[in-house]
């Protein structure tokens, strides 16, 4: 899995936790709901930093907290092993 594809899974799962609608969550990030979409669905092929700043300001939640999940650890455990540096892990 790509790593914009893990952003999308994990925005997906935040917002789905807090009943929270694509086009509620454009609103309250000021992304637009393409953007959004898009980004959920894997079509981006990038999401930079302020963006990921944006959603978890609007989720209240840190990055650290964002990035706590399974879809990061696998990804984390590839880029060791195909680039041979030490990363320490999130948890």
């Amino acid at each position: 899995m790509e790593y914009t594809e893990a952003v999308g899974k994990r925005l997906n799962e935040l917002l789905n936790e807090r009943h929270l609608t694509q086009t509620q969550f454009a609103k309250d990030s000021n992304i637009s709901r393409m953007t959004i979409n898009r980004t959920i669905n894997g079509k981006v092929s990038i999401v930079t930093f302020e963006t990921l700043i944006v959603f978890c300001k609007t989720l209240n939640i840190t990055l650290r907290d964002f990035f706590y999940s399974e879809l990061f650890t696998n990804e984390i455990e590839f880029y060791k092993k195909k680039k041979g540096r030490l990363i320490n892990s999130f948890h």
